[in-house]
């Protein structure tokens, strides 16, 4: 055995005239370790990233494209096999209430879905459908699914869902919901006040994700129920800045009528359109006083009332 300049033991290997050293047959394998190790590293970082979560109802993800929700089967088929999906956009929806799109949500392109079960009518061979309940940390609830498309986009998403529970139960509720998606990442206390001068509190729970959110009401419009909505941040975002141009320009239409009546000194100067209401572009057609309109001449059943 030998030793070089550096301290470095000689290998028993000849090349030419002197000896191999360790330090030079190493070199190449000090290079490999360190590769590893920077690739190691790398997928560590990697790992250690927050997976970004996307919250969803009863495995009904939001930001899911409208034909994928169409062709889901209903989360309590089991039950209730006879369930299906039906949207704003479906003939004959429009006489169910709940699936009724106002002005501006129609000008924004949305499309409104829910879980309906058919059921008999009085005539022989008639059926019309009732709103079907999902099943929700043990309650029976009424989910409502908004479809929005923004630019560019071949299908609607899923933007939001809204649903009402009772709030007898709000304390167990919240710690179902924590169970379910975590610690909420803020909550906030605030005072409702009622017509009648009653004063009841409300605590806003949030659970706040980088692609959606849940905020949770434990008092809503209906004073006995929670209201509860899961939104798709990116699609909630777009439709809101759609909606305020609509608004927008719902607006400036509302002011030059205002203006070309005052001018014409008649409540109906020339050149409005007839299809024309509040809140609906020039040339937009209500849908409610189209006579082709197709409204179930039976009447559908209002699925707010079951």
């Amino acid at each position: 055995m030998c030793y070089n300049f550096y301290g470095d033991f000689c290998i028993a290997e000849p090349r030419g005239d002197y000896y191999r050293t360790q330090s030079e047959i190493g070199t190449p394998m000090r290079l490999k370790i360190a590769l590893f190790c920077l690739l190691l590293f790398a997928h560590s970082a990697a790992a250690a990233q927050p997976e970004v979560r996307i919250f969803n109802l009863r495995g009904i993800p939001l930001g899911m494209p409208l034909a994928r929700f169409r062709a889901m089967p209903f989360p309590d088929r089991d039950a209730f096999p006879t369930v299906r999906t039906f949207c704003s956009d479906d003939p004959g929806a429009g006489s169910y209430e709940s699936l009724r799109v106002d002005s501006t949500l129609l000008q924004a392109g949305i499309v409104k879905c829910g879980y309906f079960l058919p059921e008999k009518s009085p005539g022989p061979t008639e059926t019309h459908l009732v709103t079907a309940q999902l099943d929700v940390f043990g309650e029976a609830v009424t989910p409502l699914f908004l479809f929005y498309r923004p630019d560019g986009s071949d299908d609607h998403s899923l933007a939001q869902i809204t649903f009402g529970l009772p709030n007898q139960n709000a304390s167990a509720l919240i710690v179902l919901f924590r169970r379910a998606y975590g610690a909420p990442t803020s909550f906030d206390v605030s005072t409702l006040r009622t017509g009648y001068g009653l004063e009841f509190a409300n605590i806003s729970y949030v659970w706040a994700g980088e692609r959606s959110s849940i905020k949770v009401d434990t008092i809503s419009f209906v004073l006995n129920q929670m209201s509860v909505v899961f939104m798709d941040n990116r699609l909630w975002g777009d439709l809101h800045e759609r909606l305020l141009s609509i608004e927008s320009v719902s607006h400036l239409i509302a002011e030059d009528q205002k203006r070309r009546r005052s001018a014409s000194g008649s409540g109906d100067p020339s050149g409005d359109d007839s299809n024309e209401r509040p809140g609906l572009l020039p040339g937009v057609a209500d849908p409610d006083a189209d006579p082709d309109f197709d409204a179930n001449s039976d009447g559908g059943s209002d699925p707010g009332a079951h």
